[in-house]
């Protein structure tokens, strides 16, 4: 049944277009995970904002997300914001986006969730303005995926550049051996 539901998702994302409007999916198992955030990283064209508890880096440091966000990153006009609960992954144990923020730091910043909004417990990628794939609950992968809200887009940002803005810097990050 699992491989029957993957190939399914896999059907819905090969046609699927940031932009375009399309049925909501919904997910639930860290493998639909893996290959929906590779593709909104894949379809990105100008902006990532991500956050996350750890940066799961069985699903955001995989190298099917990494060959797929790494060109996204090398583009001209792309950025990728990143913000996290718990950033001893990150810099403990090594991550690759932890790396690729560390060396590409003009276009990938990672900031830790400020201490007064340490209760926000969403996790969600916005690819663009307009897709997203949104957790309610950070540390379940119970998911929906939309490729185009910009209403929903519009709110997302502004939740994002407000704990952004609230953030603090990674100062280890910065010393990551790469």
């Amino acid at each position: 049944i699992g491989h029957l539901i993957m190939s399914t998702l896999e059907e819905k994302l090969s046609t699927a277009k940031i932009g375009h409007p399309q049925e909501i999916i919904h997910l639930d198992e860290r493998s639909q995970h893996q290959i929906t955030v590779a593709t909104l990283a894949e379809q990105a064209r100008q902006e990532i904002l991500l956050i996350s508890r750890t940066l799961d880096p069985l699903v955001y440091g995989t190298p099917q997300f990494l060959d797929r966000v790494t060109p996204f990153i090398r583009s001209k006009r792309a950025t990728m914001r990143m913000l996290v609960h718990d950033t001893y992954n990150i810099v403990k144990h090594t991550h690759r986006l932890g790396e690729l923020a560390a060396s590409i730091s003009s276009k990938v910043a990672i900031r830790k969730i400020g201490s007064r909004q340490n209760d926000y417990n969403e996790a969600w990628m916005l690819v663009d303005g307009v897709a997203f794939l949104h957790m309610p609950q950070a540390d379940k992968y119970q998911a929906s995926l939309d490729f185009y809200s910009a209403r929903r887009g519009q709110e997302l940002t502004a939740v994002f550049d407000d704990l952004w803005n609230n953030g603090e810097q990674i100062p280890d990050l910065r010393i990551l051996k790469i």
